[in-house]
């Protein structure tokens, strides 16, 4: 397959005016003179229009050696996260070997984002390669007890409702093959707090071979998450994700 980059990166934006552009610096930097191409979509998510014309500005398109930022993608509404990852990767499937994202707070240090890539390249193996926050694994680890919590709960709720072995689904750090998007991407309906799930759940009915790989993270203030909230929502999704496996969907 002829491919513009190697790799695609997304980046979904939600009101991430303060905390994206120090961070899409960073990538910019970490990625410049990687043996392989990158190329930057940042994906806003239905921000107001005061915030999008700013990130018009610090997302911009320009290259760098080996990384190119693409022109940003402005959703007209709110999607969900999920819903951003699959427009940016739809929008540029067709130019890249492999599709990635990554949350715009920048809890993934760019060196992380590098040192992923380069296993990926260097193996050149199609697996799925997902992010972990597994501090037993010798990474350096920084978050909320609450928010620990909350993911154990809802690492444990995926196993025992969904039979999905994985450590840690909501890491906001993963790669897939684009082959494996352009045959099944259709699949992935999830567009909230289970659309990490429902990817990892898509590439093991592919018949991928997933790889858990323990990364860096660091929980990084201004969130916009909120635990007790968002914890029921999270409890809704996955209710309907179950539901969804349970009748063949």
């Amino acid at each position: 397959m002829d491919t513009a980059w190697q790799f695609l990166l997304v980046i979904p934006a939600y009101r991430e005016t303060r905390r994206l552009p120090p961070y899409l610096r960073a990538l910019t930097a970490a990625l410049a003179d990687a043996e392989f191409t990158t190329a930057l979509l940042v994906v806003d998510d239905g921000s107001p229009s005061a915030e999008q014309a700013e990130l018009r500005g610090f997302a911009a398109p320009r290259r760098a050696g080996n990384c190119q930022i693409l022109p940003p993608l402005l959703l007209p509404r709110n999607t969900g996260k999920g819903g951003a990852i699959l427009a940016g990767w739809r929008h540029g499937v067709a130019a890249a070997r492999w599709l990635a994202f990554v949350d715009a707070d920048g809890a993934v240090p760019a060196g992380e984002v590098r040192r992923v890539f380069a296993l990926a390249h260097r193996q050149r193996a199609a697996n799925c390669w997902f992010g972990a926050r597994d501090r037993t694994a010798g990474r350096h680890v920084q978050r909320r007890w609450l928010r620990g919590l909350l993911g154990k709960i809802f690492a444990w709720l995926a196993r025992t409702w969904l039979g999905a072995e994985v450590h840690d689904s909501q890491c906001g750090f993963k790669l897939i093959p684009a082959a494996l998007f352009q045959t099944n991407g259709v699949a992935i309906q999830e567009t909230g707090f289970c659309f990490d799930l429902d990817l990892w759940l898509t590439a093991r009915r592919a018949g991928a071979v997933i790889v858990s790989l323990p990364v860096d993270w660091r929980d990084q203030p201004g969130g916009q998450l909120r635990v007790w909230r968002d914890g029921w929502a999270m409890l809704r999704q996955l209710r309907r994700l179950r539901k969804r496996v349970a009748s063949g969907g």
